[in-house]
């Protein structure tokens, strides 16, 4: 049956179809099948900038232009970093060359402003049957090896051979079957652990995602967090790991301003050793940046300056210099340890080279005491150095804590696990306890304003926990 059309109607839509007006380049469809990503898709983005190039030529017939990435920006709504790498593919692909150059106008000197050189007889050449063997962009291996296409071909006829012979259940179990020659196809996946740190791309990637402006160093402190938290996290591929870290950090309840700083830590990323080596460079810093012109502080700043740090923070640490000027008068400098040590002869000698530089070159022994419960180490004893020590005392004495404190300083030490011992003589061991067992409440009263602030910023959470486990409450932490 022929149904008439109505004329009226046809040139209706035709009036309206030539009311459409397109701007731009048109981009021919067999470009979308050549200039591809590194990862086999079309370079839409790459596309793109190449046809506006292709355009301004056609208009105005140059093929030099001074255009930088964020003209596409704005143009297309790219990325930025997104561009940047388009024009960079499209450059290694010998269609357009880079060059930053100095330009002045009007007196005015502008530097480092790019031009793009548009290779016309490449674009050309794109347009060519042969142009997949000559502008490789996909970065894909292309197989031209016959033997690989040879086995290729194999496995496709046993495929289709197997899909037509009915079930093969059986035939296949590689439970049943351990030397088939069939091959297990096992697909890995990768933990979140497997992609710290995370490289420049990757992360301008995720600001792109994520639409706030973290630092490269918040987002590697945060991957490394998630990490920890999530050990067992895996993914297929890169693609998924991008996608929810971009999730992630749109959803981060941290400011983004406040934390991107290279100085930004995670307190879950930073290990017991690092803090102690934050702390012994604190304590070192405090006591060389000292203005006290005391002799005691000297010599301090001194064995601060010459000592290995970690001998220096542990010796100035436990020692107390014996402040009397009678002493002086005769050829031995007397050094108080509050704790064992063990100092080499070549630290001792060290140490009394800078006794000598303060207190004058008639001292030519170091004097080691201690109180009654400390053994002193015999490592550091040398051929000029006396000890005066109890002889009833001769072996170290088991560490033994008593009351609520001791109780709480057990359960810290348990807590930090293998680091815990080299914590509680850091930190805890110097700490005087006031206890007030009628209220239940607990002071701890610190030697040095360094002690006092360090262990107030990282350690009263955890102590103010313990001690409600005994229904205690820690009230503050004192300067002594």
């Amino acid at each position: 049956m022929f149904i008439a059309q109505d004329d009226s109607a046809c040139n209706n839509a035709e009036s309206q179809t030539n009311k459409i007006s397109i701007s731009g380049n048109i981009v021919p469809s067999h470009w979308y099948h050549r200039l591809l990503r590194p990862c086999g898709k079309s370079d839409t983005t790459g596309i793109a900038i190449l046809s506006e190039l292709v355009f301004l030529h056609r208009y105005n017939g140059n093929s030099e232009f001074q255009l930088n990435f964020n003209y596409f920006k704005r143009k297309f709504n790219f990325g930025a970093s997104q561009t940047k790498d388009a024009v960079i593919r499209l450059e290694q692909a010998e269609l357009l060359k880079r060059s930053l150059r100095t330009v002045i106008v009007s007196g005015r000197r502008f530097t480092n402003e790019m031009f793009l050189v548009l290779h016309i007889e490449n674009v050309l050449k794109l347009n060519s049957q042969d142009q997949a063997k000559k502008f490789p962009l996909s970065g894909r291996k292309e197989k031209t090896d016959s033997l690989e296409i040879s086995s290729d071909n194999k496995i496709k006829k046993n495929l289709s051979r197997n899909r037509s012979s009915g079930s093969n259940f059986y035939s296949n179990s590689f439970l049943e079957k351990e030397n088939s020659s069939a091959t297990v196809i096992c697909k890995q996946r990768f933990s979140l652990a497997s992609f710290y740190p995370l490289v420049q791309s990757d992360i301008d990637k995720l600001q792109t995602l994520c639409g706030r402006q973290f630092s490269g160093n918040a987002i590697n402190e945060i991957l490394q967090n998630l990490s920890i938290k999530l050990p067992n996290h895996s993914f297929p591929h890169k693609s998924a790991f991008i996608k929810y870290m971009g999730k992630a950090l749109a959803h981060e309840m941290r400011d983004a301003v406040k934390i991107s700083n290279e100085s930004f830590k995670i307190k879950n990323n930073v290990t017991s050793e690092e803090i102690a080596t934050q702390a012994r460079e604190e304590f070192l810093n405090e006591i060389e940046n000292s203005r006290d012109t005391s002799p005691k502080m000297q010599l301090s700043r001194k064995l601060a300056g010459i000592l290995e740090p970690s001998v220096a923070y542990n010796f100035l640490m436990l020692a107390s210099f014996f402040d009397n000027t009678e002493s002086l008068k005769t050829d031995s400098f007397k050094i108080i340890l509050r704790k064992k040590l063990e100092l080499s002869s070549s630290d001792h000698s060290l140490i009394l080279a800078q006794v000598q530089s303060v207190y004058g070159n008639h001292i030519n022994r170091l004097e080691y005491e201690a109180p009654p419960h400390i053994t002193l180490s015999q490592n550091v004893q040398t051929t000029d150095t006396s000890f005066k020590q109890p002889r009833a005392l001769q072996k170290d004495e088991t560490k033994v804590f008593e009351g609520i404190w001791g109780e709480i300083r057990q359960g810290l030490i348990d807590y930090y696990g293998s680091g815990g011992n080299a914590m509680d003589n850091a930190w805890f061991s110097k700490l005087i306890a006031n206890v007030d067992a009628d209220n239940k409440k607990l002071t701890l009263k610190a030697p040095t304003k360094f002690i006092k602030d360090w262990v107030q910023s990282n350690y009263t959470h955890l102590i103010d926990k313990l001690c409600s486990l005994h229904s205690y409450s820690l009230e503050e932490v004192q300067y002594a």
